[in-house]
């Protein structure tokens, strides 16, 4: 190896060897063509020995250079460091850069050595390195690590290499221990292997004596030599004979080969002839096959048996979509005994895809060919639809009774309001749904229609069912009236289209379960307000001390109620004795049990019955909690109320009416061969009898027997209820408990009385009802009653929802109408052809109702957070303008000395004012107690009113209004609250008091709605009160009116009916108004400001609008105008010039 280039310095040396590092090495060899192991063995720190020379001449020079460079300073020094740096370098003589040269070629200065001529090289060890005392910079340290990573990366990969040749090896064994393992597996052959050992034998024997014979031979004598030749060709024959058998073996063992395929190839023969005769002795066996081709696109598909079983055991049997294949599989392998280790069945994924849709389509297919059926039969349809609220979130459904009895559930979903228009538009979308898969699944021909003929029959089929709509089940709620005006106005074009006559309006059906829960609600309202007129205090709990019983309850409800929270088996977890009072009970009566119905799952007509049971198992219940040690709230107040002698004479006067009068109503609407035509006079029978007992004193007796004595007495026939019965009506009683509980009853069914009136009125002489046509009545006969499918479904939902509450919609849906719809049977009347179809093209309707499904969803939710975003804003709104009037009255309050607190500060501060001014001084005091919104008695609203019956108050009258309504504030601000007392009961009024105060109530009750022409006196105003003042009478709701709607609309007919398209147009129009006042009706004029906003979607009816009336100058009220323009209490004025 050559020296560096003489070209080169010591100083470009040096800077090379201080700057080191592989670039500044690979710069040298480009630009002095120097080889890079020289420089690379120079300058690292831990190259081999025999770059060590070289390494220290370097180090050398740099001390030297330093040495120079320190001494600069003294005169010449500087000149001398300047020719030190810049005189050639020269490496050591001897050794190149560390590297022995070779004594048989010498290598002289800019010469390189051949590698291959050249001697080996010896490097130095480390110890003689570290002898040397050189020290390593980071330069070299830097480039040492290089090397070492360039190493590592030719190491690395060497080793993948090793490892990739190691897997190679494993994958080469691998195979050849299959291979053994084949060959260990061979089965041997028996034949040959028994021969080839038999010849092995004969073999040995043979050699055996052929070596017995040559060493008898090699011991005779040389004169016997002669004998070994017969023998050796007798070995020869037998060797011959050998290979012969040999031959002969092969030959066999082939012919065995063949046998052997012979044979297997009978025994497939005689499998398939045991297969053909087990198929034609035994004619149920089938073929376990799941999986078919698919049409069209080819591939693979489960069969329809798979898919109508995986639709079946989801919709009909409840089984959870991720057991149901588990399920299928352990059946067909515990009873079928089939092999299903290999059966392929539905992933839970294809299930949950496929059996929610499909099922909600056949359901909807069956639910419309009954509705066609009755249609093609003449039968009157019956529309029977429903909502309710679970956890937050409003669900709609809607039926239709075919006329037979049996009830078809068109849709159950999901519904962003409760308004009519929603109602009637969720409705049109189940009918064309229900119409799409009818058409899709049953329709032969359907496949071939082009989108007109498609439209068309979608038109034909949706016209024939809803123009044979003739009935509508109702509970008279407006939501459900605006539905019926709205079913009538989407009837109407269809016809049209039809080229048929307008189809005559659908008769509204009340629906009889809602009149027993509202008689409930009437009890409830009359037993209160007996309470408070015969008794002297608080009774029962209310006297109890830190007991604050609601107002709105009456006492005796509040003794079922908490009696059972307290001790039924589904009361009160935490409070409850309902495991405690069981075995009390048991033990005290031999196995007897409490008897009780739950509030869950009932609704509010459930205190008939257990008022009666409370009464019977009162001394029970007394006893009890007398005993019980651990008594807490619950219990105190169950105890107090269970000992006041009123509530449990109202409780009896529960049970009584529900023996007499309840459960003999129940029985007649839910008995299948009473009509509703027959109700009539039922109903009429009903309101006769609760009259009757409301106006004559009714006696307590076991022989009373209420308006239907037949079907009393069978209810009778029970044990228990026999017991019941006897206890209400046999007990030793003192006469004042028998007094208190006929003024009971007879409060209870005055308040019944005007509530049936008023609920069944199409049912009573003059009523709708009995004004039908002879084949109106025919067709009305088949009507259901009441309602109750709807609230079975409701029930189904409820579970659905409290069980599964993240459930989808379609799958909800789904799982009530295939039930509902009885989808099962439908499809078993199905023929195995027909069933294929309809479940071929299911299967294709199935991704569309999916996209459908998520579509309906998205829109739900964001019209759900538009409409709450709206009513958040209305809100804001209203508190806002509350706001605003309240500091705009109190402004002006202080402009007249501030808010007057009493009658004597009012009438100080009046004198103080200018003459002209204290009429508005008092107004303004009025407006600001009005903008508080005071809490006034329900009979003193009208303090607050300016004018009564259109003639403005004087200011005389005004003072006198304003005192009266401070005396009446002062009065509640110092109201004591009455000491707690220890009592369990209030006391009882004297009999004479309490008979009188009855009758008082009752023929208050009683009193006819109809009045006399008002007198000018001061009366409640519509909407007069309570700030807004929304609604007639007392402030607040919808007040008292002369007439029902429908009979004032009767009353005063007009020569064009008012129906929702009809409505005008209010804004800016003058109007009149018919208001009830508690001594008449009088119309009042006035101008419509403006419409206010209002959630999108909102019932006509319900839109609310900004009115001013004349009488009533600078005061602006809120009205649902459009609902009293439908009524007849709204007319339009000629606009003034």
């Amino acid at each position: 190896m050559s020296d560096l280039p003489a070209s080169m310095t010591i100083g470009a040396a040096l800077d090379l060897f201080k700057s080191g590092g592989r670039m500044a090495v690979q710069a040298a060899l480009n630009q002095q063509q120097l080889e890079v192991g020289v420089i690379e063995a120079a300058i690292a720190p831990k190259q081999t020995e025999a770059t060590w020379p070289l390494y220290k001449y370097l180090v050398r020079l740099k001390q030297k250079a330093q040495t120079l460079s320190k001494s600069a300073s003294r005169p010449g020094s500087a000149q001398v460091l300047q020719d030190f740096l810049d005189s050639p370098f020269e490496p050591p003589a001897q050794h190149d850069h560390g590297i022995v040269v070779s004594d048989a070629e010498p290598t002289g200065p800019g010469s390189i050595a051949d590698p291959s001529t050249s001697t080996p090289v010896k490097p130095l060890t480390s110890r003689k390195r570290h002898a040397t005392g050189q020290s390593i910079s980071m330069e070299e340290i830097s480039g040492i690590q290089a090397a070492a990573a360039e190493l590592q990366d030719q190491l690395n990969k060497l080793t993948t290499y090793v490892e990739c040749l190691e897997a190679k090896v494993a994958l080469k064994d691998a195979e050849v221990e299959k291979l053994r393992r084949q060959l260990r597996c061979r089965p041997p052959t028996r034949v040959w292997s028994q021969r080839v050992r038999r010849y092995q034998k004969r073999l040995k024997l043979v050699q055996a004596s052929t070596a017995s014979a040559a060493a008898a031979t090699a011991s005779r004598d040389d004169s016997n030599s002669t004998r070994i030749d017969p023998l050796s060709k007798s070995l020869r024959a037998q060797n011959r004979r050998l290979q012969d058998q040999r031959k002969l073996l092969l030959r066999r063992t082939r012919d065995l080969t063949k046998a052997r395929e012979t044979i297997a190839s009978l025994q497939r023969e005689v499998r398939a002839a045991h297969d053909t005769i087990c198929r034609s002795t035994e004619p149920h066996f089938t073929v376990l096959k799941t999986m078919e081709t698919r049409p069209e696109r080819g591939g693979l598909q489960f069969t329809r048996p798979v898919i109508e079983t995986c639709v079946r055991l989801v919709l009909d049997c409840h089984v959870p979509v991720q057991l149901v294949s588990p399920t299928i599989s352990t059946v067909l392998g515990t009873l079928g005994g089939f092999a299903v280790q290999q059966l392929r069945l539905p992933s839970t994924t294809l299930v949950t895809t496929l059996a929610y849709s499909i099922g909600s389509s056949l359901a909807k297919a069956a639910a419309l060919e009954k509705i066609l059926k009755a249609v093609d039969d003449d039968r009157p349809l019956t529309l029977m639809t429903d909502a309710t609220s679970k956890k937050g979130r409003h669900f709609a459904e809607y039926q239709v009774d075919t006329g037979d009895g049996c009830q078809v559930t068109l849709s159950l979903r999901e519904v962003e309001g409760g308004t009519a228009r929603m109602y009637a538009r969720e409705m049109d979308s189940s009918m064309d749904e229900l119409i799409d898969a009818f058409v899709s699944l049953i329709s032969q021909e359907a496949s071939d229609w082009t989108d007109a003929e498609r439209e068309q029959e979608h038109r034909r089929l949706k016209a024939s069912v809803l123009l044979r709509i003739k009935f509508m089940m109702t509970d008279r709620h407006v939501v459900n009236r605006s539905l019926r005006l709205l079913l009538d106005e989407m009837r109407e074009p269809l016809a049209q289209n039809l080229g048929m006559s307008a189809p005559s309006p659908v008769i509204a059906l009340y629906c009889g379960m809602h009149l027993i829960v509202n008689l409930a609600a009437a009890a409830e309202s009359a037993l209160r307000d007996f309470e408070k007129s015969v008794a002297s205090g608080p009774v029962g709990a209310a006297a109890l001390g830190a007991f604050r019983p609601s107002k709105a309850e009456s006492g005796t409800q509040r003794l079922i109620r908490t009696a059972c929270k307290a001790l039924h088996p589904l009361g009160d977890e935490q409070a409850g004795v309902a495991s405690q009072f069981a075995t009390f009970v048991r033990s005290e009566t031999d196995g007897g049990r409490f008897r009780m119905e739950d509030f869950r799952g009932n609704r509010s007509y459930v205190i008939f019955p257990n008022g009666g049971f409370i009464f019977w198992q009162r001394d029970m219940i007394a006893l009890f909690l007398r005993q019980y040690p651990n008594s807490n709230r619950l219990l105190l107040a169950v105890n107090a109320d269970v000992n006041a002698r009123l509530l449990l004479c109202g409780c009896r006067a529960l049970g009584l009416i529900d023996f007499l009068f309840v459960r003999p109503l129940w029985v007649l609407l839910r008995h299948q061969q009473v009509s509703i035509i027959d109700m009539n006079k039922h109903y009429e029978t009903a309101c006769q009898w609760l009259r009757s007992v409301a106006t004559s004193a009714f006696v307590v007796s076991s022989s009373s027997t209420g308006p239907f004595p037949d079907i009393m007495e069978s209810i009778l026939k029970d044990q228990e209820a026999r017991t019941v019965w006897e206890s209400l009506t046999t007990d030793e009683v003192t006469i004042a408990d028998n007094a208190l509980v006929t003024l009971a009853v007879q409060t209870i069914c005055a308040s019944m009385v005007v509530l049936a009136e008023r609920e069944v009125r199409d049912h009573l002489p003059g009523g709708q009802l009995r004004q039908l046509s002879a084949e109106d009545s025919q067709h009305a006969a088949g009507a259901p009653k009441d309602n109750v499918p709807g609230e079975r479904v409701f029930g189904i939902l409820d579970k659905g929802v409290r069980d599964k509450p993240n459930m989808r919609p379609l799958a909800r849906e789904a799982l009530v109408l295939f039930g509902q719809n009885a989808t099962s049977e439908w499809i078993q009347q199905k023929t195995a052809e027909e069933r294929d179809a309809v479940f071929a093209r299911a299967r294709v309707l199935a991704p569309l109702m999916e996209k459908r499904w998520r579509a309906s969803g998205e829109m739900l939710q964001n019209t759900r957070q538009e409409l709450l975003q709206q009513r958040l804003d209305d809100k804001r709104r209203k508190k806002e303008k509350e706001a605003a009037n309240l500091r705009k009255q109190s402004r002006i309050v202080l402009q007249y000395g501030g808010l007057w607190k009493t009658r004597e500060e009012m009438y100080a501060v009046i004198p103080s004012l200018a003459a002209n001014s204290v009429e508005q001084a008092v107004k303004a005091q009025l407006r600001l107690h009005k903008a508080m919104q005071a809490p006034l008695p329900p009979g003193k609203v009208t303090l607050l009113h300016f004018s009564e019956r259109g003639r403005q108050h004087s200011t005389a009258q005004l003072q006198d209004q304003l005192g009266e309504l401070l005396d009446i504030l002062n009065a509640q601000e110092q109201e004591l609250v009455p000491s707690a007392s220890t009592s369990a009961s209030g006391d009882v009024l004297p009999p004479q008091e309490c008979s009188a105060r009855v009758r008082e109530l009752v023929a208050k009750k009683l009193k006819p709605r109809e009045v006399q022409p008002p007198a000018p006196q001061r009366g409640r105003g519509r909407g007069r009160g309570r700030g807004r003042g929304r609604g007639r009478g007392r402030g607040r709701g919808r007040g008292w009116r002369i007439q029902d709607d429908d009979d004032a609309a009767d009353e005063a007919p007009e020569t064009t009916v008012r129906t929702l398209e009809s409505c005008p147009e209010l804004p800016g129009r003058r109007i009149e108004v018919k208001f009830l006042y508690a001594d008449g009706e009088q119309w009042e004029e006035g101008a419509v400001i403006r419409e206010l906003p209002t959630a999108r979607n909102l019932d006509i009816l319900s839109r609310m609008f900004e009115v001013e009336f004349d009488n009533f100058p600078g005061e602006r009220f809120e009205y649902n105008l459009y609902s009293d323009f439908y009524a007849g209490d709204l007319n339009m004025l000629e606009d003034d010039d």
